[in-house]
């Protein structure tokens, strides 16, 4: 796995991380996963902020600049720029815009 610079684990209690690669600045709160979804694991870019709670499983790409809600379950890849919650993910805020749309 490689891992940027300036990760930050903020009370990771119960955090898993399985993950290609973790991009710089990424930040992470307690109880998150970022695992293996039929043995494939996922990328994360830059500037990613995954909340408490929140699950990213499979071969997916998360963006640069992505803020993804407590407790969100994400098992497609993400936009850059998006802001997502929910279960199943919603994407929220596109490149700065009010949105809703399905992941």
């Amino acid at each position: 796995m490689n891992i940027g610079h300036d990760i930050q684990m903020e009370h990771a209690f119960n955090t898993f991380l399985n993950a290609k690669s973790i991009g710089d600045h990424f930040r992470c709160f307690h109880n998150v996963t970022l695992g293996q979804k039929n043995g494939k694991t996922l990328t994360i870019g830059n500037n990613v902020v995954v909340s408490c709670g929140a699950s990213i499983l499979g071969d997916c790409i998360i963006g640069d600049n992505v803020i993804i809600g407590a407790g969100c379950v994400v098992v497609k890849s993400v936009p850059a720029n998006s802001t997502i919650i929910g279960n199943p993910a919603v994407i929220v805020k596109k490149e700065g815009i009010k949105t809703y749309e399905l992941l």
